[in-house]
Order: C-alpha cells, then structure tokens, then sequence
C-alpha cells in the first residue's frame, strides 16, 4: 500500500490544479506508480511524458488579445483602472 504524508498529497493536488503536461498539454492527474509503489503526477495520455508548465490565467490569455468571456473580461477591466473611478462618473 503506498503511504504519503498528507502536506505532500496536499502539494500534488496544487500542482494538477495549477498546472499542464509540458509536453501535450494534456490535464494532469495523481496515479500510483507500481514499480516504485509511491504517487506521482503525470500525464494520463503517456507515462513517457514528462515535466508541466503552468496553465494561463484568463488573464494572461486577454492581455495576449485571446479574449476572455464577457463576465471574466469586464472583472480585468475593472482590476486594470487605476484607483476609483467611481467618484469621477456622472452618474455616482
């Protein structure tokens, strides 16, 4: 049976939150490795793939002109103003 602490299983699961196989793209999950009885994350496409890279925010994909959906890009609009610019509407 493969035993992990629990801050270590915590830090995998961050690391499949937050990031992609570097080499397809693919989602990233938590599997056993049967040769080494220990967890990894890995890509499930191919145990051959190797290493991650960290998703793009939505973010990240509008500031690089990718769009973002309507209610995401008006939240980064607002956070890209600078101060607030509330008091300078007419209409407050």
């Amino acid at each position: 049976m493969v035993q992990v602490e629990q801050s270590q299983y915590e830090e995998m699961k961050h690391i499949v939150k937050v990031n992609l196989c570097a080499e397809c793209g693919g989602e990233l999950t938590i599997r056993t490795n049967p040769e080494l009885g220990t967890l990894e994350v890995g890509c499930p496409r191919s145990r051959d793939h190797h290493g991650y890279v960290e998703k793009e925010t939505w973010t990240q994909s509008y500031r690089r002109g990718q769009g973002a959906p309507l209610i995401i890009k008006d939240r980064i609009e607002k956070k890209m103003l600078p101060g607030d610019t509330r008091s300078a509407l007419p209409w407050h």
